[in-house]
């Protein structure tokens, strides 16, 4: 011990530099350091609650979804909707994802004459702005689609993205993530929407990339 603290007394420069070394090495190594939050990860994977969790989400699909969320006042016009519907259709063309739910895709129920009628919203998107107005009413009045894909004050509406193969690991790649969100927003500017943007959903608030 005494030899230690001689050579310590002896050489302050040198220690203190080594020390210097050794902090900046660790530092540098933090970048690559990835905390798994997820609950599920704390869950031993043969745990008979835990199989039960995976055969479910297999049946119903990964629970890990984004919402883009759009809002302005001009939302419900010919030119938007085409803007918007065209958006929805490209984001369910990107990797990862399973199905956009929206407006566009979402069907309508009613009972004529006695028989039940599924058919969506939008088998095209209305000329005139009284049909369009007819449609923005029916859809705020319908519960199915009021506070889930539009406001009730018809000026904000929500695509709902559900992933297919994003695995739990994917989750807590930031880039991947990242690079997702990216491209939705290159594709929101490209085709010049008039209208403000959030994205949120729990891939976002884990990874930060937002």
């Amino acid at each position: 011990m005494n030899k230690i603290i001689g050579f310590i007394i002896k050489f302050p420069l040198l220690i203190i530099f080594i020390i210097l070394l050794i902090t900046v090495f660790f530092g540098y190594q933090l970048q690559f350091l990835s905390i798994n939050t997820s609950t599920k990860s704390l869950v031993d994977e043969n745990a008979p609650y835990r199989m039960y969790y995976e055969k479910t989400k297999n049946v119903f699909g990964n629970e890990e979804v984004i919402f883009l969320v759009l809002a302005g006042k001009n939302l419900f016009t010919n030119n938007e909707l085409h803007k918007i519907q065209d958006l929805a259709y490209e984001i369910e063309g990107m990797d990862y994802v399973n199905e956009v739910a929206s407006i566009f895709t979402k069907k309508k129920i009613e009972g004529v004459d006695g028989e039940l009628i599924v058919e969506p919203y939008f088998e095209f998107i209305p000329e005139t702005e009284e049909e369009i107005e007819e449609v923005k009413n029916e859809l705020v009045n319908n519960e199915l689609f009021n506070g889930r894909f539009i406001a009730k004050n018809g000026e904000i509406l929500a695509l709902i993205i559900y992933f297919d193969d994003l695995t739990e690991e994917d989750v807590y790649k930031k880039k991947v993530v990242e690079n997702f969100t990216l491209t939705i927003e290159k594709k929101l500017k490209e085709k010049d929407i008039g209208v403000n943007y959030y994205l949120g959903g729990s891939p976002i608030l884990r990874t930060g990339a937002s």
